[in-house]
C-alpha cells in the first residue's frame, strides 16, 4: 500500500468510526428524552429519519392489507370502517405498540352496528403533540370496469400503489404507522409527541353523530390549546400547497315541477326537462353576475356545480312533468350561503314565469364560512419549516375544499390542511406513490424534533 493509499484508508476508517459511533447511540436509544445540546437532538432526528427511509417495505404490506378492507362509507352503501379499524388496532398489538383508544358512534346502517375512530398516541418530552388526523372511510370504487384490475387488490407499478383508498385516506394511515414504528425503534421521545387520529366518516363532514365532531364530544379533552394539529387529506403532488381556511359550502335540491303528457300531445303538458335544462344554464352563469369583492382567496367567487339527476317518468313517449337535480355551491368568505341560494331563486323564479313550472328549492347541506388558521400560527410555522428543509420548496397558502378542518376551527383549534399527493382520489385507478408516504413521514418527523424556536440546522 503506498503513502497515499494508507492515508486516505486512515481518514476513511476515521469517518467510518464517527459515522458508527453516532448512529449507534441513536439506534441504542441512550437518550430516552431530549437532551438540551442540539447536536444529539439532530443525531437523533437523523437516526429516525434514515429508520423511515428503509420502511418502503412495510409501506406496500400496510396499504396491501388495508385496501382489502373496503371501507366505504353507509352514506354511499358502504358497510363502514370495523373491520379496519380492527385490523389497525391488531397490527399495533403485533408490532408492541400503544393500544388505540377507539371511541365508537352507534350506526344501525353497518353490520356492526357502530363507526369506530381511533386516537394512538406516542409520547414527548414537553407535553404537547403534533396530531395527524385523517379518515378512515373510502369512496366507492366508481364502475369498477374503469379499473385495469380490481379495486379491493393492491396492484404495485414501481413507485406507484393502485387500488381504492390508496391516496384518501390510506396514505395518512400507511404514513402514521412507519413513523410509529420508527420512533419504536429508535426509542425516541421527540420534543412534541405524535398523535393519530383516523376518524370514522371522514368523506361527511359536519355530521353530528360520526366523524370528527362526534370524537370531539365523547373527548372534549383530547386537543390541547397548544398542541399542532395538520388533517393530512389534501394537497398538492410537488408538497408546497397548505391551507388556512375552507371555502362554504351550500347544496341543494332543486326540484322542477311541470305537467306530464304524451309526447304526441306536447301541448297539453309542461315539459319539466327542458324548464330544467335551461334553469341549469343559467345558474352556470350566476358567478358572473354576483357582487365582487377584494379578496386574496383563489377562487374568489362562487362554484356552482350540478352533481346528480333524477328526470322523467321512465316511460319514452311521455313528456316528463318532474325533473330534480342537486346543486353543489362553493364560495369564499366574503360570500354567505343565503347570498348564493338567493340568487338561485332569482333565477328560479324567472324560469317559473317564462316556463309555466314551479321549483322547490331544500337546502340539504350548509357548511358556513369556518374561521381562518392564520399562517403564522405554530401549525403552520413549524409544518412550513419541514416542507422546506425536506423538499426544497416554497409552502403557499390556499383556501380547500371542505374538510375535517372546518369541524375543527369550528371548535376555535387552529389547524392546517397538508397532503404530499397527485389528487386522484375520486378517480378510478386511484393511486399514492410510495416515495409520497416516506417524504410526508419524514416532514411530521421533523415537526415532532422542532421546538418553539425555528430549527437551526
Amino acid at each position: 500500500m503506498t503513502k497515499i493509499q494508507s492515508f486516505f484508508f486512515t481518514i476513511s476508517l476515521c469517518f467510518a468510526v464517527l459515522f458508527v459511533s453516532s448512529a449507534a447511540e441513536a439506534t441504542l436509544g441512550i437518550i430516552d428524552n431530549l437532551p438540551e445540546k442540539p447536536g444529539r437532538v439532530g443525531r437523533l432526528l437523523q437516526a429516525v429519519l434514515i429508520n423511515i427511509d428503509g420502511r418502503r417495505a412495510e409501506v406496500v404490506a400496510t396499504q396491501r392489507e388495508l385496501v382489502a378492507l373496503p371501507a366505504v362509507n353507509p352514506e354511499s352503501g358502504g358497510i363502514g370502517e370495523d373491520e379496519k379499524a380492527r385490523w389497525i388496532e391488531n397490527w399495533l398489538h403485533r408490532q408492541g405498540l400503544p393500544p388505540a383508544e377507539r371511541v365508537d358512534s352507534p350506526d344501525e346502517r353497518v353490520p356492526a352496528k357502530v363507526r369506530p375512530s381511533l386516537i394512538i398516541r406516542w409520547p414527548g418530552s414537553s407535553g404537547r403533540t403534533l396530531w395527524i388526523v385523517g379518515h378512515l372511510d373510502v369512496l366507492p370504487p366508481a364502475p369498477e370496469a374503469l379499473w385495469a384490475e380490481s379495486p379491493w387488490v393492491l396492484r404495485v407499478d414501481g413507485d406507484k400503489l393502485y387500488g381504492r383508498g390508496t391516496q384518501d385516506n390510506n396514505q395518512s394511515i400507511a404514513t402514521g404507522l412507519i413513523m410509529l414504528q420508527a420512533l419504536a425503534q429508535e426509542r425516541a421521545t421527540p420534543h412534541l409527541g405524535l398523535g393519530l387520529l383516523f376518524v370514522a366518516g371522514g368523506k361527511s363532514v359536519f355530521s353530528d353523530t360520526q366523524s370528527i365532531n362526534h370524537v370531539l364530544t365523547a373527548r372534549p379533552d383530547l386537543f390541547k390549546p397548544d398542541d399542532l394539529i395538520v388533517v393530512n387529506d389534501q394537497g398538492s403532488d410537488e408538497g408546497g400547497l397548505t391551507e388556512q381556511t375552507a371555502q362554504g359550502v351550500l347544496q341543494l335540491k332543486v326540484t322542477v315541477q311541470g305537467k306530464q303528457a304524451h309526447a304526441t300531445q306536447p301541448h297539453q303538458g309542461v315539459n319539466a326537462v327542458q324548464a330544467g335544462a335551461g334553469l341549469i344554464q343559467n345558474i352556470s352563469r350566476l358567478h358572473a353576475a354576483l357582487p365582487k369583492a377584494s379578496s386574496p382567496f383563489v377562487p374568489d367567487v362562487p362554484i356552482y356545480s350540478v352533481t346528480h339527476v333524477e328526470a322523467g317518468s321512465g316511460v319514452h313517449d311521455q313528456i316528463p312533468g318532474s325533473f330534480t337535480f342537486y346543486l353543489d355551491c362553493r364560495f369564499p368568505p366574503h360570500y354567505t350561503a343565503d347570498e348564493l341560494q338567493a340568487a338561485v331563486r332569482a333565477v328560479a323564479d324567472e324560469a317559473e314565469s317564462g316556463d309555466g313550472v314551479v321549483i322547490h328549492l331544500e337546502r340539504i347541506l350548509v357548511i358556513p364560512d369556518m374561521p381562518h388558521t392564520i399562517a403564522t400560527a405554530p401549525t403552520a410555522h413549524f409544518l412550513h419549516q419541514a416542507i422546506m428543509d425536506e423538499l426544497k420548496v416554497k409552502p403557499q397558502t390556499e383556501m380547500s375544499a371542505a374538510t375535517i378542518a372546518a369541524e375543527l376551527r369550528s371548535h376555535k383549534l387552529p389547524v392546517t390542511v397538508w397532503f404530499l399527493c397527485d389528487s386522484n382520489e375520486s378517480a378510478a385507478e386511484e393511486h399514492a406513490s410510495i416515495t409520497s408516504h416516506i417524504q410526508s413521514a419524514r416532514i411530521f418527523t421533523r415537526m415532532l424534533f422542532y421546538s418553539d424556536e425555528p430549527y437551526a440546522k
